[in-house]
């Protein structure tokens, strides 16, 4: 039922953040299945739509699409034998986006 919502809501505003919200409902509903009857190319592809602003007051938005991919990257190995791969892509998701995102203040 919220998943319905959200789609409607990105049909009316195709909005990053509602881009966001979609694709994480569209995890919670692949998390429900069997892992096996697992179709990911719904939450791929709005993850690969959502292309949050770099701004200052937007980088929370930033983390959230960084965290639901890193989340996919795990939870597509569910179920499989090569789960250190997915455990692995995640870690290196959220590297890459603490990298990116940290305050000029902590680089080094």
């Amino acid at each position: 039922m919220a998943a319905v919502r959200l789609e409607k809501a990105v049909a009316l505003d195709g909005s990053d953040e509602n881009r966001v919200l979609l694709a994480a409902a569209a995890l919670r509903v692949q998390l429900r299945l069997p892992p096996a009857d697992r179709d990911w190319s719904v939450v791929d592809k709005l993850l690969a739509a959502a292309k949050p602003n770099q701004a200052p007051a937007t980088k929370l938005k930033a983390w959230k699409l960084s965290l639901l991919k890193a989340e996919e990257l795990y939870r597509k190995t569910d179920g499989k034998t090569d789960r250190e791969a997915g455990l692995k892509a995640a870690l290196q998701e959220l590297r890459n986006a603490e990298r990116e995102r940290r305050p000029p203040a902590w680089k080094t």
